[in-house]
């Protein structure tokens, strides 16, 4: 099933789709990832977000519970600390990821909740009770805002509770009303966020930086550039870019994988990156690595390699480009450093495996009188003398070539 039969993937918006894609399975995982698309009005870029509320994973609730509950994590005031026997009584349901807007007529109330006038004024039992906002009822999904730059402008108020549910992952939001006791929940939700900066107000970096810092990837959307893309865009698209995200998503919801390994190798190297290029935050550093994960688990990967997290970067054009460019190179620099220090190494050898897992070169040969190792599309293949032996995890294991 496509997305939609007006999106037509190019390479000016394919790392918009990528980034969606990463960020709805890690949100799925219970780790929100937040994601800002700028570019010229007109390319798409809300069309491609919206598109995806159709094929977002699959999430279990405790049935009809309002704010989302897991089963087995509860943490709404109704079921926090109800017995496992008494929410299996209610029962559980599974429904599609939630995916809900603020527009930039909502209200502070509206958004994180307030009372609910309904059941105040009810004749027969009149009680104050909570109806959840927005971002509640969003709990364990996405939130998407469009032209955000323009409301973090004219709502200091969503804008702080923005803040607040962005700052820490989980986030948490409160619920302030008067004749309520003050409400404080944890939230799991990605904010998804759309914006032109070449109109007014600007960049959202130069009304609220607060805000902007708190999005891990921002993803420029360009206009297609060939003649054949254009063409395609005007009369509907001919190839099915898309047709297997659905699939693609709502298989690994009931498919979960196991969170693929990080090597040290990989986390010395993302310590090297964050000093040496003095980065002001670390929030940087751990969203590429979320993002490194998610990226192995599309693959089919149970291990992290420096491509993915050379992918990542690339899509981050909230680095800026000169530095970008200077810490892909810094990826891949280290990385034929790596090469290097394999070559003539024998086993057994101790860390041989730590230096092994995660080598990312496609079809490199590093050559000695004793191993021959060859890292193709699929796992690290090395070979010793006659023997073959494949790479799964941290253990070799030896292929029986009878």
């Amino acid at each position: 099933m496509k997305i939609n039969n007006n999106i037509v993937m190019h390479d000016g918006n394919r790392n918009l789709v990528e980034c969606l894609k990463i960020s709805a399975l890690s949100t799925y995982m219970g780790v929100p990832v937040h994601i800002h698309a700028t570019g010229l009005r007109g390319i798409g870029k809300t069309t491609i977000i919206r598109a995806f509320k159709n094929v977002l994973p699959y999430i279990e609730r405790i049935k009809g519970c309002c704010f989302n509950c897991s089963p087995e994590h509860p943490v709404c005031n109704i079921h926090r600390g109800m017995s496992k026997e008494g929410i299996e009584s209610i029962g559980r349901e599974y429904i599609s990821m939630p995916f809900l807007e603020i527009s930039h007529s909502a209200k502070p109330g509206t958004v994180a909740g307030g009372i609910d006038l309904k059941k105040l004024i009810d004749k027969d039992n009149p009680e104050a009770a909570l109806l959840l906002g927005t971002i509640p009822r969003a709990n364990r999904g996405i939130i998407f805002i469009d032209e955000i730059n323009r409301l973090a402008e004219t709502s200091a108020q969503i804008t702080d509770i923005l803040l607040d549910v962005m700052g820490t992952k989980p986030g948490r939001i409160q619920i302030e009303e008067t004749g309520l006791s003050d409400i404080e929940l944890p939230v799991s939700i990605s904010i998804w966020a759309a914006s032109n900066p070449d109109e007014e107000p600007g960049h959202i970096k130069d009304i609220r930086k607060q805000l902007s810092d708190r999005f891990d990837f921002e993803v420029n959307v360009r206009r297609p550039e060939s003649i054949e893309e254009i063409k395609e865009v005007i009369c509907g698209p001919s190839r099915l870019y898309l047709e297997d995200l659905e699939h693609t998503l709502r298989m690994f919801s009931k498919e979960r994988a196991k969170e693929p390994e990080v090597s040290d190798d990989i986390y010395l190297l993302m310590a090297k990156l964050y000093k040496n290029f003095d980065m002001e935050s670390i929030r940087p550093i751990k969203s590429i690595l979320q993002g490194a994960k998610i990226l192995s688990m599309l693959e089919h990967r149970n291990y992290v390699t420096r491509e993915d997290v050379v992918k990542i970067i690339s899509y981050m054009s909230n680095i800026e480009s000169e530095y970008k460019e200077k810490a892909v190179q810094y990826m891949k620099s280290d990385s034929d450093n790596m090469n290097n220090k394999l070559e003539g190494l024998e086993l057994p050898h101790e860390g041989f495996m730590s230096r092994l897992t995660g080598i990312s070169k496609k079809n490199a040969k590093i050559k000695s009188s004793t191993i021959n190792i060859t890292l193709d599309d699929a796992k690290p293949l090395v070979e010793i003398d006659e023997d073959k032996w494949v790479v799964t995890g941290k253990d070799l294991k030896k292929i029986d070539t009878q």
